[in-house]
């Protein structure tokens, strides 16, 4: 009883095997499997990038916000900083350097 009740799913899978691999079907899947795995790949990478890129950011933010913890510290879109004091409310444009700072290259 067992047997006929696994020989039913079992024969109907093997039709739908044998259709298949008769067409052109496998390779479509097989090219829409790659191009899914491929896609999930590009998109974990790019999370990861994107994880590891904002990091980097506040690690370098914190670091400044150390180095004048009597100012507001935030980076503008050309790389610079805006140093802004806490206090006084003045700003300051620290002048930029010909490289980047040594904790930046770590």
């Amino acid at each position: 009883m067992f047997s006929s009740t696994l020989s039913a799913p079992a024969s109907i899978a093997t039709g739908l095997i044998t259709q298949l691999g008769r067409g052109s079907a496998w390779p479509c899947l097989a090219i829409l499997a790659a191009a899914g795995l491929l896609f999930a790949v590009a998109s974990t990478v790019r999370l990861v990038m994107a994880t590891i890129r904002r990091y980097e950011r506040g690690r370098s933010t914190r670091i400044m916000q150390m180095r004048n913890p009597h100012c507001h510290v935030q980076r503008l879109a050309n790389g610079q900083w805006l140093l802004i004091d806490k206090d006084t409310g003045t700003v300051y444009i620290p002048p930029r350097l010909s490289h980047p700072p040594i904790n930046e290259w770590i």
